[in-house]
């Protein structure tokens, strides 16, 4: 179903940061040395093709603007996660990280306080807004995430941001689907086991939202730096569902 040991996981990111670093053939499994290479990690969808516009220059960095959900919210997801990856035998599922994407911007460092100028900006008009989280559905056969309902304020964020930024659609994801992933890179046979576990499977909340956090980081094997964190400043009228 997967290729769930740990050690294999944490041995795929270690060749796919060699590949990254020294090109796509710098290193190879033993068993694939006559077959094409594989230019992405199956676990995370991450290209390891230097080759791919996504790579990241000496310069650039990749800035993530998420929503922090609240203690008692983010302990249910790391609860879900743990579930996941104990049933499933699937360790990878806790690393993921339980805070909801935004948007993910590939900029080269020096652009960064426009970046945070962009945010500060939007957050000074932002409205708390309220989040609803409802049951889990699947992206394709890949991936298992929670989905986020009615988000409107977060989305109108989103959209903002795009406007101010003008970053390349090949450098940027403007998520316009907020959610929350468990779990991702499923086979065939992952996913018709994983389905009817969690098709008919409820999780409902509810949080009010009053800031979003941005970070950075070099690349996707390593822990991201908290740039800042924003509140939105806009009380007046409360964004609800």
């Amino acid at each position: 179903m997967f290729e769930d040991s740990e050690h294999i996981l944490n041995l795929y990111q270690a060749m796919d940061k060699l590949r990254i670093l020294y090109g796509e053939n710098a290193i190879h499994r033993a068993v694939a040395m006559n077959n094409s290479l594989r230019t992405f990690n199956p676990f995370n969808g991450i290209s390891s093709s230097p080759n791919e516009d996504t790579k990241l220059s000496d310069t650039e960095y990749e800035y993530l603007l998420v929503v922090n959900p609240p203690r008692g919210v983010y302990n249910d997801i790391k609860a879900i996660k743990k579930y996941f990856a104990d049933t499933f035998k699937y360790p990878q599922a806790e690393k993921y990280p339980a805070y909801i994407t935004l948007a993910q911007l590939k900029m080269e460092e020096n652009k960064e306080e426009q970046l945070v100028q962009a945010v500060e900006e939007l957050c000074m008009h932002q409205q708390p807004t309220e989040v609803t989280i409802k049951n889990f559905k699947f992206f394709g056969e890949h991936t298992l995430y929670l989905d986020i309902l009615r988000a409107h304020g977060l989305i109108d964020l989103v959209k903002g941001l795009k406007e101010k930024l003008h970053v390349a659609r090949s450098r940027s994801f403007f998520n316009y689907h907020p959610n929350i992933t468990i779990a991702r890179g499923f086979t065939k046979e992952g996913y018709m086991k994983v389905k009817p576990v969690f098709e008919n499977k409820h999780y409902d909340n509810v949080f009010i939202t009053s800031g979003v956090t941005l970070l950075k980081r070099k690349d996707a094997f390593e822990k991201s730096i908290t740039i800042g964190e924003y509140e939105f400043c806009n009380t007046r009228n409360m964004v609800v569902a």
